[in-house]
């Protein structure tokens, strides 16, 4: 695994444990989004382009949802003096879960006609599936907060594969069965449960330490924690928001077979920019925790531009393949999808910003959510005008696509600026303090 990082970026950047997280997440990474690109030509002529505009505006209404539904709890884990404070986070985090489950799956079952935009109705037929996919990334959230507090992602690395198998074999199963759009989200919702159940049960540890809380104990800990559980839940929804908002947008102007081209297009492209940055993003977190702790804001750094570098040079690589491999979409993916390499490379600016930026953000770990707060709005605002602009003018649909890209590049730049600011700030605040 080390030949994923060049020598010289490897040697010394962070600790042993940082190093082993790494390898154990990518790894699971590289066999997920592998199996991801293998199947994909498969599920390309088993489902058509609106299939996936639907699935990929279920998924991003239940992300939006789940971002907001936990009050973050799951990110204050990390930082909890104790296990037994980290525990009670977890229940906090789970009730409010439970409530905002309840309350979706009330409002999507009763007036989902009327709550629902028009462009969104389609999901109306899929209604019980919203408030299940949203307690099952709520609950995966919670015990990958409380893993990445072990720094232990061995057992969320694993699911990570089951999960991926799972996805894949009951989507080409239901496909074969003509199930359509319907098969998609299933196999997504199951997988996701699938999930759970092997993360309920790696983790013992915390189910000794749930079954000795107090309810005061719970409320005593949930209050130390709110006004950060307020912040990061802001942070967390405007991110979110402006990270889905080209689907959640575009959906509101555009056919579901468009929707369904950026989705895929995306799936493609993300796929390896994912092997190393859901690895580094779950890593960097827990070992800019320790760099915190001992105030070493020197070293926080200098692995912050390091790791910056490496994606740099993986982002570039990736615009070049996706370059090279125009030739190849439609005799890989089929027919329907004529209008795919166009859209591939008219979203790389937005891959090249979430690629970049997003796996090293450790806004929440310096507390400093309300900088991620303004830096989100920033970026939520320039997608949603560049969708208003491409509506108003008629764009087509490429263009339209570019924009929207380009504007989130933007954004991501901003964010990483800030990140780079603050750390000059920190280091001279504990030069002067140590004097």
């Amino acid at each position: 695994m080390k030949r994923l990082l060049p020598a010289r970026l490897w040697s010394g950047l962070g600790t042993a444990r940082f190093r082993a997280n790494f390898r154990v997440v990518a790894l699971a990474n590289i066999g997920s989004q592998a199996l991801l690109l293998l199947a994909s030509p498969i599920l390309s002529r088993l489902f058509e382009p609106a299939d996936f505009g639907v699935l990929a505006l279920y998924v991003s209404v239940t992300s939006l949802v789940v971002s907001m539904a936990t009050l973050r709890f799951d990110w204050l884990m990390p930082n909890a003096r104790s296990d037994r404070s980290a525990a009670a986070l977890f229940v906090a985090g789970g009730a409010v879960l439970g409530c905002v489950t309840l309350a979706v799956g009330v409002v999507v079952l009763v007036a989902g006609e009327t709550v629902l935009p028009e462009r969104y109705a389609v999901l109306q037929s899929f209604a019980p599936l919203i408030p299940l996919g949203i307690l099952g990334l709520g609950l995966h959230q919670l015990y990958q907060g409380w893993y990445v507090r072990r720094s232990d992602l061995l057992p969320v690395s694993k699911t990570k594969i089951v999960q991926s198998v799972g996805n894949i074999a009951i989507s080409i199963t239901l496909g074969l069965l003509a199930f359509g759009a319907l098969g998609l989200l299933f196999a997504t919702l199951v997988a996701s449960w699938l999930g759970i159940s092997m993360l309920v049960r790696g983790a013992p540890d915390l189910g000794r330490h749930l079954r000795g809380l107090r309810r005061r104990q719970i409320v005593a800990v949930a209050r130390r924690f709110a006004r950060q559980a307020v912040l990061s839940t802001a942070v967390s929804g405007l991110n979110v928001a402006s990270s889905q908002a080209i689907i959640l947008l575009l959906a509101l102007v555009y056919a579901p077979a468009q929707v369904g081209l950026v989705a895929f297009a995306h799936r493609l492209m993300a796929a390896p920019v994912t092997i190393v940055a859901q690895a580094l993003s779950q890593s960097f977190w827990a070992h800019t925790s320790d760099l915190v702790q001992a105030r070493d804001y020197r070293g926080l750094r200098r692995d912050y531009l390091k790791v910056t570098y490496l994606l740099l040079g993986l982002a570039a690589a990736l615009g070049l393949v996706a370059l090279a491999a125009q030739p190849l979409i439609v005799p890989v993916f089929g027919p329907d999808w004529t209008e795919l390499g166009a859209i591939v490379l008219a979203l790389m600016p937005l891959i090249w910003g979430a690629a970049v930026v997003s796996p090293t953000n450790h806004l929440v770990v310096l507390n400093r959510q309300g900088l991620q707060l303004y830096a989100d709005i920033l970026r939520l605002a320039l997608v949603g005008s560049a969708i208003v602009a491409a509506a108003f003018f008629d764009w087509d649909f490429v263009w339209a696509v570019l924009a929207v890209a380009c504007s989130s590049l933007l954004g991501h730049m901003v964010l990483f600026f800030a990140q780079f600011n603050l750390h000059g700030r920190l280091i001279v605040d504990a030069d002067g303090a140590g004097r």
